[in-house]
């Protein structure tokens, strides 16, 4: 794990998720595993995504592999530990990075109320839940998803008054 984590650390993500995989698999029940897991192949279909050298069919092909194993780390974070709101914090990030893929908005915004849930008194679901709002709203052009996204940030400023993230999205 902490080889993967050195990985990480130099930018050489392939190696990182190697090494990740390998201490995931040799003690499947540890969870920070699978969430860092799920951050680098997140982080690996950024990098394909945006590789211009392979043709858009393989772009194509090679992002959605990594993606459905983004997906797949992220669950399997929040299965071994559904208790650690970071699993959650986590999942919900994942999925908000897939919006607009069918559905990413809805399991994102569960993952966000699921962390609203275990740590009440934090702001920061509350505002991810609002931005996971915000960019939904930006597709949809529903107004009402703006509306919400105020209520869930507002909630964010009354629990910390000077949590910034949520007062720069709430401008």
């Amino acid at each position: 794990y902490m080889k993967g984590v050195r990985a990480s650390e130099e930018g050489t993500i392939e190696e990182a998720i190697v090494k990740i995989a390998k201490a995931a698999n040799l003690n499947p029940a540890v969870d920070l595993y699978w969430r860092d897991l799920a951050q680098l192949f997140l982080a690996k279909a950024n990098q394909i995504a945006s590789d211009q050298s392979l043709p858009a069919d393989t772009r194509g092909q090679q992002t959605g592999v990594v993606v459905n194993n983004t997906i797949e780390a992220a669950k399997r974070a929040v299965e071994r530990n559904p208790a650690n709101v970071a699993n959650w914090n986590v999942q919900g990030f994942i999925y908000r990075s897939l919006i607009p893929m069918q559905g990413a908005a809805e399991f994102a915004m569960r993952s966000y109320e699921k962390s609203q849930a275990l740590e009440p008194a934090s702001p920061f679901p509350w505002t991810e839940l609002g931005r996971t709002k915000i960019l939904q709203a930006q597709i949809t052009k529903d107004q009402q998803l703006f509306e919400e996204a105020l209520v869930n940030l507002y909630k964010a400023v009354d629990l910390k008054p000077d949590y910034a993230p949520a007062h720069y999205l709430i401008a």
